[in-house]
This record gives C-alpha cells, sequence and structure tokens, in this order.
C-alpha cells in the first residue's frame, strides 16, 4: 500500500510527498495528512455546488407570473439597454431604462397579483438598475448587472421555462393590501425630514425647467423612500402604501418616456409633501415619544 500511495505523489526530485515529510511511516501524520485534505476539500465552493451560478441554493425561486410574450418584451427593452451602456450614451441609457421601466409599471397590475413576492423581487432589480444609471450618480458596471440579472429573473418568472427550478408549493393569492384614505400620523419629524427636502427640490426644479436634475433628484427620491421601506413600512402599512402610491403616481408622470406630464406629475409630488405632513407626528407629540 505505501508504493501504491506513493505513485500518485512524486516529487521532482524523485522522491515522493510522503517520503519528503515522514508521513508514510507515522500513522498519526497520515491521518492529520488525511484529515487536512478532507477540511481543503469541504472549503472549496465548487465541491458544494456555491458557483453553480443559477442552481445557487441563495437564488430565489420565482413563480411563473409572466407569459411568453410578456417577458419577452421586458427582457428585449432590458437587452437594448445594454448596448447603450457599453458605448456610454447617457441619453440613449436614459431613454432605454425609462421604457423599461414604463412597460414593467404598466404590466404592474397583471402581474403583482399573481404573486406578490415574485412581483418584488423582479421590482427591486429594476429599482437597482434605475438608481445605477438614472440617478444622480451613475454607476455604468452597477446598473448593467442588475439589468443582466432582471432579464435572468425574468426567465425563471415566464410561464413555462420554470422546469429546471427547483419546485415551489403553489403560492397562495394574497388578498389586496388595504391602502389608507388619509395618512396616520406615525412618523418622526426626523424620518420624514429627508423625503420633504428631496420632493421640495424636485419640484424647485421642474419649475425652474431644469427638467434633467429634476428626473436624477426624483430617482434619488424614490431610491431613499424604497431604502427606509423596511423601517417605515411595518409600523403603519396603510399610510406607507398611500404615500408609495403617491410618489408612483408622480413617477408615472414625470418619468414616462412616451407620456411626460410635468403638470401631472408635480401634483402628484405636492399632495405627496402634504401627505407627508400629515403622516408626521406633531412637536408636542414626538416630546412624549
Amino acid at each position: 500500500m505505501p508504493g501504491t500511495l506513493r505513485k500518485g505523489y512524486r516529487m521532482h526530485g524523485g522522491a515522493s510527498l510522503f517520503q519528503e515529510t515522514g508521513v508514510e511511516n507515522d500513522p498519526m501524520k497520515l491521518a492529520l495528512w488525511m484529515l487536512c485534505g478532507v477540511v481543503a476539500l469541504m472549503a472549496t465552493p465548487s465541491a458544494w455546488g456555491k458557483d453553480a451560478g443559477d442552481n445557487s441554493p441563495n437564488r430565489p425561486v420565482l413563480a411563473p407570473i409572466c407569459s411568453v410574450e410578456e417577458a419577452a418584451e421586458l427582457q428585449s427593452l432590458a437587452k437594448a439597454t445594454i448596448p447603450a451602456i457599453d458605448a456610454g450614451k447617457g441619453p440613449d441609457i436614459v431613454a432605454k431604462i425609462t421604457a423599461l421601466e414604463g412597460a414593467w409599471d404598466a404590466r404592474e397590475k397583471t402581474l403583482r397579483p399573481k404573486n406578490d413576492a415574485t412581483w418584488r423581487v423582479l421590482d427591486e432589480t429594476l429599482d437597482r438598475a434605475i438608481a445605477a444609471l438614472r440617478g444622480s450618480k451613475t454607476n455604468l458596471p452597477t446598473g448593467r448587472a442588475a439589468l443582466e440579472s432582471l432579464m435572468a429573473e425574468l426567465e425563471q418568472a415566464t410561464v413555462g421555462r420554470a422546469a429546471s427550478a427547483p419546485e415551489a408549493a403553489p403560492a397562495a393569492a394574497s388578498a389586496p393590501e388595504p391602502v389608507a384614505s388619509v395618512p396616520a400620523a406615525v412618523y418622526a419629524a426626523k424620518e420624514t425630514a429627508e423625503f420633504k427636502v428631496m420632493i421640495k427640490a424636485t419640484i424647485q426644479l421642474f419649475d425652474g425647467g431644469k427638467n434633467t436634475e429634476a428626473i436624477a433628484q426624483l430617482t434619488d427620491l424614490e431610491t431613499a423612500w424604497d431604502a427606509r421601506e423596511a423601517a417605515l413600512k411595518p409600523r403603519a402599512p396603510a399610510t406607507w402604501l398611500l404615500l408609495d402610491r403617491t410618489l408612483d403616481e408622480g413617477i408615472m408622470a414625470l418619468r414616462s418616456s412616451s407620456k411626460t406630464d410635468i403638470p401631472k406629475g408635480k401634483a402628484a409630488l405636492e399632495d405627496l409633501l402634504r401627505k407627508m405632513d400629515q403622516a408626521t407626528r406633531p412637536v408636542k407629540s414626538e416630546e412624549k415619544h
């Protein structure tokens, strides 16, 4: 057996690795050597499929909510944005990502009720791309990567194309979340202050005819709002949804690639500002908290 082992571990000078280290004559060293080999194997990500791409256990399993036609349209718009990114053509990037956003928003009422969790995964991926490509601080590599992720996720979320994905229990149809008609005064002044400043700045930029800067500021507002969802929504879901939908109205009117309506968008932002005031606890109430 020692001779057989040495054949697989021959050193440059002709001596075996076991001979060089003295392992072959020491059972304890041999056991330790083998243990180190097992540990090294277990530490290799590829040994356990951790670089298996789409088969990664951490990859979300998406429900098939898109028809083949719906997915093809969205994937085509995402794919068309990538050459503009590669060429560094800022205006083309903004136009194409805005067209993709408009098409996605138009499908929300159709797709979201089918599976809210899947819709949110896709929506958040698109938001990452928008923030990276159309915000005040652009990051083309990050935006490109987000679009590629979106195309892959759309593929998985297409009816009839998720056969290779792990089986998931069918999601129960969720009832629509209630939306408040009037905001409840639940948020601290310091929590809404940043949003109010950004809303006012966006309106002022539109008033001054600085539409490009206004769109960038609007995207920053959207990104900041989405980043605070986990902290704000659980405390008053109905109020948060009212504010969120009001912001969406402004975004759709101001950032649409086909039907931009600045007066309507500004009116929505002014309404959002009023609702933010209503959702903010009075100063006296703040002192009690």
